[in-house]
């Protein structure tokens, strides 16, 4: 449901490419032969193309493509002619994201929550790391799930322990030298 509101709204914002059919559901005039739906399908409302058109506000330059492969383990040594799509690639790309957030959403839907191109992070939502342990200390077993307090201690599973801590052996077989973690 949320996936076509927005969708409309992504399509209304891209210089009113939005139609009728995508917002509302319509029975439409018996398709009677061939020659009927062909000219249906030759009806063009709106191009993915015009929502990825070129714009100069995404710049993706080469070093930034040299980064990204570098930083995803891809091989950096390509072609110039592979690096250069990519480049366009990624600007496209980047025009698309923007097009969708520059997408105005009226205050009644916004407020639902239901859109995932917002900010994750509320200013009234955001955890420091005091809450965060708070948090944790203040968690307990939950016994619909099956939970019970103080029943799992991960010690019982090593072979050799002291006390709290485990204990590591250094080496491969050398017994002697023992340290605590």
């Amino acid at each position: 449901m949320f996936i076509t509101r927005r969708l409309s709204y992504v399509i209304k914002g891209s210089r009113q490419l939005f139609t009728q059919a995508v917002s509302k559901a319509a029975v439409g005039k018996k398709i009677e032969n061939e020659d009927q739906l062909n000219e249906l399908f030759q009806i063009v409302s709106w191009k993915t193309s015009e929502l990825t058109a070129y714009d100069k506000t995404a710049k993706v330059g080469r070093k930034m493509v040299e980064g990204l492969l570098k930083l995803s383990g891809l091989k950096s040594t390509i072609s110039n002619s592979a690096k250069l799509s990519l480049q366009h690639s990624l600007a496209d790309q980047l025009q698309f994201v923007n097009k969708l957030h520059s997408i105005d959403i009226p205050e009644e839907e916004e407020q639902l929550g239901t859109f995932r191109l917002i900010d994750d992070v509320s200013k009234e939502n955001v955890l420091n790391f005091a809450q965060l342990q708070k948090e944790v200390n203040d968690v307990r077993p939950s016994l619909l799930k099956g939970e019970i307090e103080n029943t799992w201690n991960p010690l019982s599973l090593a072979k050799e322990h002291d006390e709290e801590y485990f204990v590591v052996k250094e080496g491969l077989i050398k017994k002697n030298k023992v340290s605590k973690v």
